[in-house]
């Protein structure tokens, strides 16, 4: 609720109350707000994602970029409200991971690397799932 009130990027606020917020009697409760509950359930869901595919190495390269898009969301909403660095910070953290296999040591990754680039040469959504181990 806060983000759609401090947001930095102007028209994000905005968008915020006329679609997810829309309909709710009072931004300081979410009394009222039909669309507030699938969005929290969406975020919750990638937020577990997140979390399963960077502390098992399954996968780490899309764990990455689904925390990429949820920390430059959380930056764009909160950064004017609190040290501006800390969002920020989640971005390169979540970017790091982006370019490096870090599931690739120690993870599945390392399982699983070898033998979907094998399968790459063969089918298609063998190489597209390589592209995110």
């Amino acid at each position: 609720m806060r983000e759609s009130q401090h947001a930095i990027l102007p028209g994000y606020g905005a968008l915020l109350q006329h679609t997810f917020l829309a309909g709710c009697s009072s931004l300081s409760s979410p009394v009222g707000c039909t669309a507030f509950v699938p969005l929290a359930a969406c975020v919750w869901t990638a937020e577990l994602l997140v979390a399963i595919s960077l502390l098992f190495g399954l996968f780490t390269r899309f764990g990455a970029i689904l925390a990429t898009v949820l920390a430059l969301q959380l930056y764009v909403g909160l950064a004017s409200t609190e040290w501006i660095w800390t969002y920020g910070m989640l971005v390169l953290l979540a970017l790091v991971f982006v370019a490096v296999p870090a599931g690739r040591r120690l993870g599945v990754d390392l399982w699983l690397a070898p033998r979907l680039q094998a399968a790459g040469q063969r089918h298609r959504v063998a190489r597209i799932a390589s592209w995110f181990v």
